[in-house]
């Protein structure tokens, strides 16, 4: 896998948007410091896994909706999900390319007749040491 292939996986919104819960959890762990706490920070890696689901996913469904999770510090997990009246596949080979990325795949239906698919992402934050 190159680098740049991560590129376009998140918007500006979306990256401000971690980068900014980033910042507020990093603040408020330093405000209850004590010895026996962990502060976690992301694991980068991990950011780029999502970034590159995301892309992927929108790619391969471009007729449905994309959206990213924040991401759960206390669990470290994020989920991209996939949004639409039907799910439908243009290249099943890069679809099934993506469980290399994922930890978890959950499908279930929604109101309106909309169909979920999440993708979940463990081991997002690891422990500053």
């Amino acid at each position: 896998m190159k680098e740049d292939e991560y590129d376009e996986g998140l918007s500006e919104e979306e990256i401000e948007s971690i980068v900014d819960s980033f910042v507020e959890m990093f603040h408020a762990a330093l405000a209850e410091y004590s010895p026996e706490k962990i502060i976690a920070t992301y694991n980068l890696k991990r950011v780029r896994d999502v970034q590159f689901v995301a892309k992927t996913l929108r790619e391969l469904m471009p007729s449905c909706t994309v959206e990213i999770s924040d991401i759960d510090m206390q669990y470290g997990v994020c989920y991209v999900s996939v949004v639409g009246d039907s799910l439908e596949v243009e290249n099943t080979k890069k679809f099934s390319d993506l469980s290399n990325y994922v930890d978890n795949i959950e499908m279930y239906p929604l109101n309106g007749g909309k169909t979920r698919m999440s993708f979940g992402l463990f081991k997002m934050v690891k422990p500053i040491e």
